[in-house]
């Protein structure tokens, strides 16, 4: 069976996310998991066929089925692309959850719709925020202000004056979970306008309550951001911005984000960027 390896999102060698992309119409789920734990990537995703609903497709991480993955439905539609089965859209159905994807019509670039998000009203402690990520007042940027965004799922977010202060971030991760638990939100994002990194902004982020140490490339992440950023800066009309994340980790990322600002909120939300075939 051949196992074809991608990265989505490297903003250099090394960088980003590896995922395997397996062709498998007819596999059980526990060859699926072996196959997974031997693929050598830290994602595999099964294409199971297609019908009226979209490409079917099954992530398995080296130890357990995750239910879907934005990331990987991107490199799934390269990988379609290449073998000639979709264009420049396509609908990744995964376990029934349906999310579109489009590229820009020559491969290698996909985006996600990531529907709309924007700033939900959440009582925060500005000292227990800090304290969980051993910074303090004077790191903040002080043209932005802590708040939370997103749609479903909320994300605290926390701006600091540039990419120096941003790297050197010790989250506190029992802190981190706490907060996210009192607070009933999903992680939290610590960003700079700061444009070191050739990008837009640069961010980090942690969700320890969900599992995720840190991550280095996230979609709904960044659509969490493009919220705040409409609300915050009072942006209006069409938005086109690039963000860098994963640096501290030394997984370099560079995602961008399309999306329209309407009555204070993000709207039309594609995040996406390049997927590269790294291997067979």
């Amino acid at each position: 069976m051949n196992i074809f390896r991608y990265t989505v999102f490297a903003a250099s060698p090394g960088g980003g996310k590896q995922i395997a992309v397996v062709d498998a119409d007819q596999i059980s789920t526990d060859e699926m998991q072996n196959i997974a734990r031997e693929s050598g990537a830290s994602l595999t995703g099964f294409i199971l066929g297609e019908d009226s609903s979209g490409v079917k497709i099954k992530f398995f991480t080296p130890t357990k089925e995750k239910p879907e993955s934005d990331s990987g439905a991107l490199v799934v539609a390269e990988h379609r692309w290449r073998k000639g089965l979709v264009e420049i859209y396509m609908r990744a159905n995964m376990n029934g959850d349906i999310l579109p994807v489009s590229g820009v019509g020559h491969g290698g670039c996909w985006f996600s719709e990531q529907g709309s998000t924007r700033v939900k009203k959440l009582e925060l402690s500005t000292n227990q925020v800090l304290k969980s990520l051993g910074l303090n007042s004077a790191d903040l940027d002080s043209d932005f202000e802590i708040g939370a965004a997103g749609a479903n799922k909320i994300n605290i977010l926390v701006p600091v004056k540039n990419s120096s202060i941003l790297e050197g971030i010790k989250p506190n991760l029992a802190a981190i979970k706490a907060l996210n638990i009192e607070t009933k939100t999903n992680g939290l994002i610590v960003f700079t306008l700061d444009q070191y990194r050739g990008t837009d902004f640069d961010l980090r982020f942690f969700a320890p309550a969900k599992g995720i140490l840190e991550d280095n490339a996230g979609s709904f992440t960044i659509a969490s951001l493009c919220g705040y950023l409409v609300a915050t800066q009072k942006l209006e009309g069409k938005q086109q911005l690039s963000f860098s994340q994963g640096f501290a980790m030394a997984k370099p990322s560079k995602l961008e984000a399309k999306f329209v600002a309407r009555d204070g909120m993000a709207t039309d939300i594609r995040v996406g960027g390049e997927v590269v075939r790294i291997a067979r």
